[in-house]
């Protein structure tokens, strides 16, 4: 069974202008059972036997979505506020299985067992103000005691079937009387381990997150220190060509990128990982401010965005970001002679106000990032660059950070120069 819907641009203007004009209330439930991603793959083999691949994707999917007007809108002045509420859980479970078909009617297989739990619900409010081109979000953290869930599982089995519903192999038992038809990779209990790798109740940030790894039997998972010694392996010369530093970087992000894409293994794995408001001066809800504008310059453009995040609860956190990107042409205005934006620049600045917490004060902070590039032009070359002369790009950038709402009275700075030429 195949589903199909198409979008356009028109579609999704529709529907905004759907959200933006219901005057009153709206709801929205869903829930969906699917088998979906189901594929099975037979063919040959050199021992003469038949073998299969078998992989399936079942889920359940609980959505409920309720949205009404909030009491401060007012379309006739360009205010648009709406209020959402929503529950979302997750249930689902992954297969992945090898099977070689005997010839009297008796199959083998290995098999993974992969599941899934993932639940959160909260309220989320929006509203944008035309005249300003203002946007605004204020999100709900969970409370601590119904915190974001995600619980997920994985084992491996090996097993005996035979290709008839409702009989009982035998062809195990006639050489090992005491052996199970089913039988989960594992190498004991006293190999499994069941530990906290993060767990943090921050009053500094108002939230508690929590990860657990529970019957879980990889190596890495045995201790904090055999994970940070895994995690180093990696970008080791030791397996990689050519040895030098560049491989052992790249060819390490590729072995990371790989462990993610197979994980989890064979082995047995279980991670509990939660996240809700902290238990002490918790912050109840996140709001984000957030004002653009687009301006237009002499011979280039600047695009630039500042905004207020806000963690509120009985004590205020006030954060700002400021980011700015400009780009420009340095070229003549001359008919027939392409625009070439070869001067580009890019700023972001985000800052923590003061606040205490308890005994504890926490003082400003600010992080600054600064960064601009330069191409070679010719002014007076149709294609922008003559090719027989040298040329160069430039690159400087700064980061600087410290306890102190202006960059430049940062005490810790990292200054980058740089030049590419011919």
């Amino acid at each position: 069974m195949i589903f199909s819907r198409y979008f356009d641009q028109e579609s999704f203007i529709e529907f905004f202008e759907y959200l933006t004009t219901f005057s009153e209330y709206f709801s929205f439930q869903k829930q969906l059972a699917l088998t979906m991603g189901t594929v099975l793959y037979e063919q040959p083999s050199d021992i003469g036997f038949p073998v299969a691949y078998y992989g399936s994707l079942t889920s359940t999917v609980n959505f409920e979505f309720d949205v009404s007007n909030g009491d401060d809108t007012d379309d006739d002045n360009g205010l648009f506020f709406r209020i959402f509420n929503y529950r979302f859980s997750y249930n689902a479970q992954v297969i992945n299985s090898m099977w070689v078909f005997h010839q009297d009617n008796t199959a083998f297989a290995i098999r993974q067992d992969n599941v899934y739990k993932h639940q959160f619900g909260q309220w989320a409010k929006i509203a944008y103000n035309t005249p300003k081109q203002n946007l605004k979000f204020v999100f709900e953290r969970p409370d601590y005691r119904k915190p974001a869930s995600f619980v997920m599982h994985s084992k491996t089995s090996v097993t005996i079937t035979t290709n008839k519903l409702g009989d009982v192999p035998t062809a195990l038992v006639k050489t090992c009387p005491t052996c199970q038809n089913r039988h989960v990779l594992t190498r004991g209990d006293e190999h499994k381990t069941g530990r906290y790798f993060i767990n943090e109740d921050s009053e500094e940030w108002g939230a508690r997150i929590s990860g657990k790894y529970f019957d879980c039997e990889l190596p890495e998972a045995s201790s904090q220190g055999e994970m940070f010694k895994i995690l180093g392996e990696v970008f080791t010369m030791n397996n990689k060509e050519p040895k030098n530093l560049f491989t052992a970087v790249v060819m390490g992000f590729r072995q990371i990128n790989d462990y993610l894409t197979y994980f989890p293994k064979v082995e047995s794995c279980g991670v509990n990982f939660k996240w809700s408001q902290s238990k002490y001066h918790p912050v109840t809800q996140t709001e984000l401010s957030l004002t653009g504008s687009i301006q237009d310059m002499q011979s280039g453009r600047r695009y630039s965005l500042s905004g207020d995040i806000d963690f509120q609860g009985d004590i205020e956190r006030k954060h700002h970001i400021a980011i700015n990107y400009e780009f420009d042409n340095t070229r003549p205005d001359i008919p027939m002679l392409y625009d070439i934006f070869n001067k580009h620049s890019f700023a972001m600045k985000i800052g923590r106000k003061a606040f205490e917490v308890g005994s504890t004060d926490y003082p400003e902070y600010a992080v600054c990032l600064k960064f601009d590039q330069t191409y070679p032009v010719d002014n007076d070359k149709y294609f922008t660059l003559e090719l027989n002369r040298p040329q160069k790009v430039t690159y400087e950038g700064a980061v600087s950070f410290g306890f102190d709402s202006s960059c430049s009275n940062h005490e810790q700075k990292i200054i980058i120069k740089s030049k590419a030429a011919t």
